[in-house]
Order: C-alpha cells, then sequence, then structure tokens
C-alpha cells in the first residue's frame, strides 16, 4: 500500500486527518527523529485540501523533479511545496518552486505550506516577486484556523480562496486569517 492509500483510509473525514496532523507536528515527531513525517505533511496538507471538496493531485516526481501536490481551485491549478522544517523556510524552497512553476502553464499558481513559517527576508523577497502568483499557508494559522472554525470541511478551501482574492485583487500574498475568521462567522 503507498502513502497516498495509507492517508486516505487512516484519515476518512476532517476529524481524523487533524488529529494526525497533530500527531505528526507534535514536537517529538522531528524530521531528524522520524524522517518520514515530512512527507506524510505533504500528503496531509493534500488530504486536508480534498476534505475542503477540492480537486487535488498528490505528490509525484520524476527524473528531474519532485512535485508536493496540486491543487485546483475552480479550474486553477496551485503548485504546492510543503515544508516541515523545525526553522522558518528561506529563499530557497520559493525560488525552487518558481523555477518548476515556469515550466507550466502561465496560470499555474503556487502554494508554499510551511510549518515554522517564513523567514522575514523571504517575505521581503516575495514582495518584488513578477507575477504575484505564490501564496504562504503557514503552520500557526493552519493551527488558529483549525482551532477557530465553525465549518471545519470547508476551511481549507475557503481560506484558499480569500487568500487568492486577497492576492489577486490587492497584490497580498500573505492574507491574514483573522480576517477570513472574521468573514466566516
Amino acid at each position: 500500500m503507498d502513502l497516498k492509500e495509507k492517508i486516505s483510509i487512516d484519515t476518512p473525514d476532517y476529524t481524523s486527518c487533524i488529529n494526525r496532523f497533530r500527531t505528526i507536528t507534535a514536537p517529538k515527531y522531528s524530521s531528524t527523529a522520524f524522517p518520514n513525517t515530512g512527507v506524510e505533511f505533504e500528503y496531509l496538507m493534500i488530504r486536508l485540501f480534498e476534505l475542503s471538496g477540492l480537486q487535488v493531485c498528490y505528490p509525484t516526481s520524476n527524473k528531474t523533479e519532485q512535485i508536493d501536490g496540486f491543487v485546483y481551485l475552480n479550474q486553477i491549478p496551485f503548485m504546492v511545496e510543503s515544508k516541515k522544517y523545525s526553522t522558518k523556510i528561506d529563499i530557497e524552497p520559493i525560488a525552487k518552486l518558481m523555477a518548476r512553476m515556469q515550466t507550466r502553464p502561465s496560470f499555474t499558481m503556487g502554494l508554499i505550506i510551511s510549518l515554522s513559517g517564513v523567514t522575514t527576508a523571504s517575505l521581503e523577497y516575495m514582495k518584488y516577486l513578477q507575477p504575484k502568483n505564490i501564496i504562504i499557508f503557514q503552520g500557526s494559522e493552519i493551527e488558529e484556523a483549525i482551532k477557530n472554525a465553525n465549518n471545519a470541511n470547508l476551511l481549507f478551501r475557503g481560506l484558499l480562496e480569500k487568500k487568492f482574492q486577497a492576492l489577486v485583487e490587492k497584490a497580498l500574498f500573505q492574507y491574514h486569517l483573522s480576517a477570513f475568521l472574521e468573514d466566516i462567522k
């Protein structure tokens, strides 16, 4: 059984997926002690979007690239880069995602999911990216959203929709979770 099948069987609903997310993101499950938790984190993130009603493609790899998955929001593809690091990510994963996106149709968006967040330097770098086609989900944001959501099954879809809307309308690649939570109350 491959990891995609295992994740689908072990997390048939949103609650079980969140419980597994909390287990593998607990401090005792560091990537050093449990090296496969990084890969499982990638699959769980895609699964959360799938359980929100979005079409997804699970992680794939070939001889030239490894992709953490795709999420489709109203036919718009988001190429996902998920990182379960103990420290904030720097510019390198963002640059690698941008390079992979350049091999896809121009309407392909990027989605960075970082459990520990993103460095200030990376956020500053992203302000000047052209085109503005990458959205960020940070771990603290995911946890806060899980705790505060009224309709958990729509949470990840709704947050991605709001983040995409803020990116298109206001060039904000980092839409604030607090604004989203106010909108869904």
